[in-house]
């Protein structure tokens, strides 16, 4: 049987690279961070600072599970290709804790004073936007 396992290269393995010059290594985290800018103000605009602020823990919050490596494919794989279940696991403990700590809320109607109820409500464009991104950064 040959051998499919995956390699990857180390720091040791891999020829030193130059340093990037100038803006190289750094534009793309300045194109999102003005773009989470640009949508912080657009929400401040139509919504309010409170909206804003969401936006911002939002994107705060993103950027820190992008950064540690907190995703929903790579368990998964894990799971099926290297027999290795532990995030995995960790999966299902935070779909448990969600559970359990969810529809109490849901059946009491309220938590913190907001009211929640569990509405159907029609696709729109927001929630085609919202599964587009969802899907990037489950990928």
């Amino acid at each position: 049987m040959p051998d499919t396992s995956l390699t990857l290269d180390t720091r040791a393995t891999v020829a030193a690279r130059p340093a990037a010059v100038g803006l190289g290594r750094r534009l793309p985290w300045l194109v999102v961070g003005a773009l989470l800018a640009a949508a912080a103000w657009m929400a401040w605009a139509a919504g309010g600072w409170r909206l804003a602020v969401l936006l911002l823990v939002g994107g705060g919050l993103g950027f820190a599970l992008y950064r540690s490596g907190f995703g929903f494919a790579g368990p998964w794989r894990a799971l099926l290709v290297e027999r290795r279940g532990r995030g995995f696991r960790a999966q299902l403990a935070l779909l448990a804790a969600l559970t359990v700590l969810f529809f109490p809320l849901l059946s009491a109607g309220e938590a913190f004073g907001q009211p929640l109820t569990d509405l159907v409500r029609p696709v729109g464009v927001a929630l085609l936007a919202g599964a587009v991104l969802f899907g990037l950064g489950a990928q």
